[in-house]
């Protein structure tokens, strides 16, 4: 199990426990590795991010770093095949995602990653419930509709249900995003900035719902500004001038501030 479980946790918000994955965990691809080999992006002339190597294991959770404009949410989407590096290989096992066509590589998404982007990524067109169920339905997982609902009430979202995202607030929106993530219970979760926009109340389900994740065998990567938070995770990946490295954790804040500003 996961390190960032290590001390006893406080009960979990609203019942969020490990069986809130446990209705899908039997349909997750199988799969034990998703891997980052010699990445570099680029904006045209300009190198953002050097990336050698980041690996990320099932159960296991890893912050990802760095100040603002740092690179992290563009290496978060090559990481969940949303945006393809300008060179190097994402790989998951032994497949390469950047050697697939795009219809191959949106199935394979699909099977593979729960993804929350800051905006929440939700359909504009469908109500809260309907994008957490269609999550489902794409991964024939049966009682999608059941699941979605169940999902959300553990989320304390019940009464958002029936609310399209222009009708949600931006941490409303995430959060529904992420009840479409435990939902899926999909191999690896990549989640951008998933606490950012909410109450204290709303970022404990959160960090709940990701410790619920990692029980249930899912490799969770956050994009966090929550150096507490990236404190407590497995493994910390800091962007600094560019390049990426890794240190294990669990850490201090104050450590992982060090890195993000180049002290050594």
């Amino acid at each position: 199990m996961s390190r960032m479980a290590r001390s006893p946790p406080r009960p979990l918000s609203r019942n969020i426990r490990m069986s809130r994955c446990e209705c899908s965990l039997r349909h997750m691809t199988q799969v034990d590795q998703l891997r980052l080999a010699d990445v570099e992006i680029r904006y045209g002339r300009r190198l953002v991010v050097v990336a050698p190597s980041l690996e990320v294991t099932r159960s296991s959770t890893t912050a990802l770093v760095g100040a603002s404009g740092s690179g992290k949410s563009s290496l978060l989407r090559c990481l969940s095949g949303l945006q393809r590096p300008s060179s190097g290989r994402v790989l998951v096992d032994d497949l390469d995602l950047t050697s697939l066509s795009p219809s191959r590589l949106a199935r394979r998404r699909r099977d593979l990653f729960g993804i929350v982007l800051q905006d929440g990524g939700l359909v504009p067109s469908l109500s809260a419930l309907d994008n957490v169920q269609v999550a489902l339905d794409l991964r024939r997982i049966p009682r999608s509709r059941a699941t979605a609902r169940s999902t959300l009430d553990h989320l304390g979202l019940a009464r958002l249900a029936d609310r399209r995202p222009d009708q949600l607030s931006g941490g409303e929106r995430q959060r529904v995003a992420f009840a479409r993530v435990l939902a899926q219970a999909a191999p690896f979760a990549v989640l951008d900035e998933p606490t950012s926009s909410l109450d204290a109340d709303s970022r404990a389900d959160v960090v709940d719902g990701i410790r619920a994740l990692s029980a249930a065998g899912c490799g969770t990567v956050v994009v966090t500004h929550d150096l507490e938070l990236a404190a407590s995770f497995d493994a910390v990946a800091a962007i600094t001038r560019g390049h990426v490295t890794t240190r294990p954790g669990p850490t201090t804040a104050a450590e992982i501030s060090h890195r993000i500003d180049g002290v050594r």
